[in-house]
């Protein structure tokens, strides 16, 4: 009697697991197929747009401002492949499951650095460039450059602002709030789990499996 009712919960707690474990394998590789594909495009983006724009730059017929217009544009370039190096890590991360590299809060946090300082030279030379009679060309390339190195550094570090998932808008719809970019969150959540790891006495590996189970349920459906 006691065997049979053993089995049966066995069965009970089976059926009851599996269609959690297809969910989240299901889950997993929709992740992943998205983060190649925004790894893809951000990375063409980032090599492309500069040689791009500047052999349509060569063929105009009015003379450019190199320096003027070349600052933001490597700026959106730059940030872009920023984009596209943790589209990379969060592509093998849900397709092979290996932690984030420990050097991942390091760099990412110079780059966010290195982004401010960027932007602010740029502003300072579009206040500059408006002060001394610009042709109107170059001060529009740089209009139009500047705001969106800007915007791609606060959806990579600060706010969330691209939405392209039914999910991620009803989310928006929900709250009501700008939801705190994956990037920002991972850079934190290496940070500690490195502190935690050896206070804790885990391996890395152990730690970042856990947290990542956390980080999934507080994210929810994208």
């Amino acid at each position: 009697m006691n065997l049979s009712a053993s089995a049966w919960h066995a069965r009970r707690l089976n059926s009851s697991v599996r269609p959690l474990w297809k969910y989240l394998m299901s889950r997993l590789l929709q992740l992943s197929k998205r983060m190649k594909y925004l790894r893809t495009v951000e990375a063409g983006f980032s090599v492309a747009l500069l040689p791009a724009l500047a052999l349509y730059w060569l063929s105009a017929s009015s003379q450019v401002a190199w320096t003027l217009r070349g600052i933001p544009l490597v700026l959106v370039c730059y940030i872009l492949g920023q984009g596209a190096l943790y589209g990379e890590l969060k592509y093998r991360q849900y397709e092979h499951s290996p932690p984030l590299p420990l050097w991942l809060p390091a760099v990412f946090r110079g780059f966010r650095l290195s982004n401010t300082i960027g932007l602010g030279v740029a502003t300072l030379a579009l206040a500059v460039a408006a002060t001394r009679g610009t042709p109107n060309a170059d001060l529009g390339w740089l209009l139009a450059c500047l705001p969106f190195a800007v915007l791609e550094h606060i959806n990579y570090y600060h706010y969330q602002l691209m939405y392209d998932t039914r999910g991620a808008l009803r989310r928006l719809r929900r709250t009501r709030r700008l939801r705190t970019p994956v990037l920002a969150i991972d850079i934190e959540r290496v940070s500690l789990l490195r502190a935690g790891a050896s206070v804790r006495g885990l391996t890395f590996v152990q730690a970042d499996a856990a947290s990542r189970r956390g980080l999934t349920q507080a994210l929810g459906p994208d």
